[in-house]
């Protein structure tokens, strides 16, 4: 299994694709419009609003336009490596498509409304990257702040 990256650019996308010599699908990353310069790097907290859909049918599976925003911390594997790696290219208050083999998705796990071994492709954007202001606390510190928050809510 050997991977390769190509950039291709033009002045109204950008294009990343990550190939397979397997043959099996690519993991792709166009870009809408310029796009700005400033991306995400691991460990910051992206907030995003998608649409998921299979790339075999295009039947939505997934999406915040009912439930708003979602927010992750990049490169914790808390979101498939698809998202990983694809949100790092794309420049924050951009939109996107990410086109998602089912490798770099839930391979050979089945999800609602997700057939196993899916190829996937979801419509992004990138609305914030920030940094990750709970990252260097120990867990007195956060136990201290979720009591600190708790009390707020109370009064």
């Amino acid at each position: 299994f050997f991977l390769s990256f190509a950039l291709l650019a033009s002045a109204s996308a950008v294009k990343i694709q990550q190939e397979s010599r397997l043959g099996e699908s690519q993991f792709e990353v166009n870009v809408k419009g310029e796009g700005g310069n400033k991306f995400c790097e691991t460990g910051m907290v992206a907030t995003v609003n998608y649409t998921g859909k299979l790339r075999t049918n295009g039947n939505v599976f997934d999406s915040t336009k009912k439930k708003g925003a979602f927010q992750f911390v990049l490169g914790q594997a808390e979101v498939i490596e698809c998202w990983d790696e694809g949100f790092k290219k794309v420049p924050v208050g951009s939109q996107a498509t990410l086109e998602c083999p089912s490798a770099m998705a839930y391979g050979d796990v089945m999800k609602p409304g997700i057939p196993e071994n899916s190829d996937l492709e979801f419509d992004v954007e990138l609305i914030s990257c920030d940094k990750d202001e709970l990252s260097g606390l120990n867990m007195e510190e956060l136990q201290s702040l979720v009591a600190q928050q708790q009390a707020q809510q109370a009064e």
